[in-house]
């Protein structure tokens, strides 16, 4: 098993992934093989580019989660 395939069949809900640590960590297991659901509150363009970006590389590899995890 290689790195690249890790987490195949996986999915990995990754919150505030739009930005930042969150974006990091969700390229990270998305080059592990993992689809990735990308969570965000406000932050649609940037959650929507990641997607897009990850779903680039592997189709229907990523979603969006979009919620107030504050409650």
């Amino acid at each position: 098993m290689n790195k690249s395939d890790q987490l195949v069949g996986k999915t990995a809900l990754v919150t505030g992934g739009a930005a930042r640590l969150g974006a990091a960590i969700a390229r990270h297991l998305h080059a592990a093989g993992a689809h990735v659901a990308v969570h965000y509150r406000q932050s649609d363009g940037p959650a929507k580019a990641l997607v897009d970006d990850l779903c680039a590389v592997h189709p229907d590899s990523a979603s969006l989660v979009q919620g107030d995890l504050l409650d």
